[in-house]
């Protein structure tokens, strides 16, 4: 798997199979959705137009 990302299925597969990794996901999902919410975003980037980038390491 040495050439490999998290876009290939097998390796997707073995990272989901880790024990707490659905979890972390659904976390992390909950939070870009807070993020994304149309008064969240006007409190942090005002009126403006606004840009938001999702970031996995």
């Amino acid at each position: 798997m040495l050439h490999k990302n998290g876009l290939d299925p097998e390796v997707r597969q073995y990272v989901m199979a880790t024990q707490g990794a659905k979890q972390l996901v659904e976390q992390n999902a909950e939070k870009v959705r807070i993020l994304l919410e149309t008064e969240t975003l006007h409190r942090w980037a005002g009126p403006q137009l606004y840009r938001v980038d999702v970031h996995v390491v």
